[in-house]
């Protein structure tokens, strides 16, 4: 086919999913779930089983593999936990993993001063509160938290329940609220008035609009007063000071939280879902480990048969060959004259015996 000047070629067509599978995360995400080497393995995932292991899983299907059980663990209304072995691996998965479940959270660990009596990260610290807020209740919409972390952050200290409950101002769209003793209550709290508000920790007074940024927010939250009454609840843009989200209830934390002996791990519940992404933590109901298999992932117990070498490369340690092609009598003996004893033979793995999970994306063209 003869292509005249800059014409470009024909675009190809995209290859069409198999009849099962449709275009789209949810459906390619429903497809796997319904594959006979996982479905009873997800089953007992979403009714709390423990020692649950999926073995051979290649890094690359880690955060598919999350997807599914987490699709799994929202539709019981039960909380996920995927613990990673350490920063870098917890940023891929939780990076890969929001693209299948956009609402997944990443719990930051808490960076070290670099100088003694240093302030933390006012950003991690807020990051911190508002995940420990979500673990402390359902949310609004009720859906159960996905929450990425790492096996380091299990054992950091957090702020108990009972002392982040006691620090909660919960506002209500339509609500009486007495203006005056709300701002009372944000300056006797440690809020400092500022003309514009531009970071934590701050509130502005404008009129009926008040303006507070608290510490566990990532955006800050403008109230409308009509009177007494609270007309409009929403989250603004820092930079532009414009509304981005409409709210029909906001919670404001008068005053900053401080560790106790408390531990993330002891926001654990009973029902929730906890699951060791090649992380080797024991404690975990679910295991997912490393490896390769055939390039998909492993869901059956049966231990992956190892790959060895090809016959191909058993030649080329035998057999040394001349220019002409013949046997070259030196290589294959010893420095004393004898023959060097031959390795012996490799035996191939058997392709039938390696464990696989059917595959839904369709073959290249």
């Amino acid at each position: 086919m003869h292509m005249m000047g800059n014409e470009l070629p024909p675009r190809r067509a995209p290859l069409p999913f198999p009849p099962h599978v449709k275009a789209g995360a949810p459906n390619l995400l429903d497809a796997l779930g319904r594959e006979h080497s996982l479905a009873a393995k997800l089953r007992a995932v979403a009714s709390g089983a423990d020692g649950i292991v999926f073995e051979q899983v290649t890094e690359g299907a880690h955060s598919v593999l999350c997807a599914v059980i987490a699709r799994e663990s929202l539709n019981a209304k039960k909380r996920l936990w995927l613990v990673c072995p350490a920063l870098r691996a917890q940023e891929q998965l939780h990076n890969e993993l929001i693209q299948w479940v956009p609402d997944a959270l990443f719990f930051p660990e808490m960076e070290m001063a670099p100088v003694e009596g240093a302030m933390p990260d006012p950003e991690t610290v807020a990051e911190r509160l508002a995940i420990i807020h979500r673990l402390n209740a359902l949310d609004d919409k009720g859906k159960p938290p996905v929450l990425v972390l790492t096996k380091a952050a299990l054992d950091e200290k957090v702020p108990d329940a009972e002392q982040m409950q006691s620090m909660e101002l919960r506002l209500a769209r339509g609500e009486t609220v007495m203006r005056e003793m709300l701002l009372g209550r944000l300056n006797s709290a440690g809020y400092e008035q500022a003309a514009q508000v531009s970071q934590r920790g701050q509130f502005a007074v404008r009129g009926g609009i008040v303006d507070v940024f608290s510490f566990h927010h990532s955006l800050p939250v403008r109230l409308e007063f009509f009177g007494d009454e609270l007309e409009s609840i929403r989250h603004f843009d820092l930079d532009a000071q414009t509304s981005v989200e409409q709210l029909p209830a906001c919670t404001i934390l008068l005053g900053q939280t401080a560790p106790r002996e408390r531990r993330l791990r002891d926001c654990m519940r009973e029902g929730d879902i906890t699951v060791d992404v090649a992380a080797e933590w024991l404690e975990a109901k679910v295991t997912i480990s490393g490896g390769s298999v055939g390039g998909h992932f492993a869901a059956d117990d049966t231990e992956a048969t190892e790959s060895l070498a090809s016959d191909d490369a058993e030649k080329s340690t035998t057999d040394n060959t001349d220019g002409t092609g013949g046997k070259n009598d030196a290589a294959s003996k010893s420095p004393t004259g004898s023959e060097s004893p031959k390795p012996s033979k490799i035996r191939r793995a058997d392709s039938s015996s390696v464990p696989s999970v059917p595959s839904v994306v369709p073959p290249s063209a």
